[in-house]
């Protein structure tokens, strides 16, 4: 199986030899299977649940390259622990008491103090943080002599939405972690990355370096072929949990408006579970939308590719109440050669280009407006679909992974200070 790993192998080699042993690294992980990814990337297998290459998938890569003995540590809940060569998954599930109120917050910092305890029981000599946690606790590693890099998956608020007022005070403190104690960030998109130099204030402030990582793909999974002919309707397809904050109602709204204007005209399709699924599809009866909409439920990664080749666009229509890093199925959809309509919110037009039509946040009536006009103008239509080939490499190049990324910032990180 191909690495996900592309780095010079003298960056590896140098990077084996700064401590004289294998270098100890600790990393929280989220509360993802991390364990199952595991499972299958031992067997030299991807995880059959994922489309994307996964996370996890890619940081095992890279503690391969580098011969690194390592922890990695799960905020989910399972039982057990397993082993492969060098690396261990276990699993260190959140706390369950404390849900409002000063108890929280209380509960978010000893559960940030126990995973830089643990990570110096490791003996570790890195902590690679990929779940949030309570960011201020994190002194406590540079105390220790631990050095600390971020891998960020979401934004700290909605692009375009930037706090003020108390809202941007209390946010603001994190930037103190970014200043003195994480010496290294990866970011999902150049919009978390700009977030995070807002924070610290200013890129200069930064202790260490914050780059962006791009999400990974294997050749194949995708094919792009052309879309159901004209006699078909125009085909729109969300894909993700069906949520109020990822836009699913006013997804449903703009499909009622042009139904009633363009009737027969276009169809739409929701795949995904979530905890509104019951007043979604109710939602759905009382429009008396059953005709023209389609509630699919969770699907299998086969069949969620079959049905992105039988739509015209994907949305992701992501409201102003979630802060997103970056949306996958706009880029699972330009890898299908499918254009996507998405919110001001997904932070996707600088992967993306041209590929995405990009309308206001929390607005129907402008998803609305986007369909009619990709529906009704062939032409429009077109250059949208043709911009897909345009970004599509960028998710095949392996030197822009998070795995090689991680390499990279070790090396910055661990390299030159032990050389030095």
């Amino acid at each position: 199986m191909e690495t996900t790993v592309a780095v010079e192998p003298g960056l590896v080699e140098r990077l084996r030899a700064v401590k004289g042993r294998p270098l100890r690294v600790y990393v929280m992980a989220g509360p993802g299977d991390v364990r199952g990814t595991f499972a299958h990337w031992a067997k030299g297998e991807d995880d059959p649940a994922n489309v994307a290459i996964p996370y996890s998938h890619q940081v095992y890569d890279a503690l391969r390259a580098i011969s690194a003995e390592a922890l990695v540590e799960s905020s989910g809940r399972h039982e057990g622990e397993t082993t492969h060569g060098t690396i261990t998954v276990r699993a260190r599930p959140r706390y369950r008491w404390g849900r409002r109120g000063v108890m929280y917050h209380l509960r978010e910092v000893m559960y940030g103090l126990s995973l830089v305890w643990a990570a110096k029981r490791f003996r570790a000599d890195v902590m690679l943080c990929m779940d949030d946690t309570f960011y201020a606790g994190l002194w406590l590693a540079k105390v220790l002599r631990m050095r600390v890099v971020m891998s960020l998956h979401n934004t700290f608020w909605a692009r375009g939405t930037e706090p003020s007022g108390r809202r941007w005070r209390k946010l603001r403190w994190t930037g103190w972690a970014w200043r003195r104690v994480i010496d290294g960030t990866l970011g999902v998109s150049p919009e978390v990355v700009r977030q995070v130099e807002r924070l610290a204030g200013g890129a200069g402030a930064l202790k260490g370096p914050a780059v962006v990582q791009v999400p990974q793909y294997r050749k194949g999974v995708f094919k792009v072929e052309k879309p159901p002919g004209e006699g078909e309707p125009f085909t729109v397809m969300y894909a993700g949990r069906l949520e109020s904050v990822k836009g699913v109602f006013l997804l449903l709204e703009a499909a009622v408006a042009l139904e009633r204007e363009m009737p027969g005209r276009v169809r739409w399709v929701f795949c995904g579970g979530g905890n509104a699924m019951e007043a979604f599809e109710a939602a759905v009866r009382e429009q008396g939308a059953e005709g023209y909409v389609e509630v699919l439920g969770q699907l299998e990664r086969d069949e969620v590719v079959e049905r992105v080749r039988g739509a015209h666009v994907l949305a992701s229509p992501t409201t102003t109440g979630f802060a997103e890093g970056l949306a996958k199925v706009p880029i699972e959809a330009a890898l299908s050669g499918r254009p996507s309509v998405v919110s001001s919110v997904v932070p996707a037009v600088d992967v993306l280009g041209e590929a995405v039509v990009e309308v206001p946040a929390d607005d129907a009536g402008a998803l609305a407006e986007a369909v009619r006009r990709l529906a009704g103008d062939a032409a429009v239509y077109e250059r949208a679909r043709a911009a897909c080939a345009d970004v599509a490499e960028v998710f095949y190049d392996r030197r822009q992974s998070l795995a090689t990324r991680l390499v990279e910032v070790l090396d910055g990180v661990l390299g030159r200070a032990g050389r030095s």
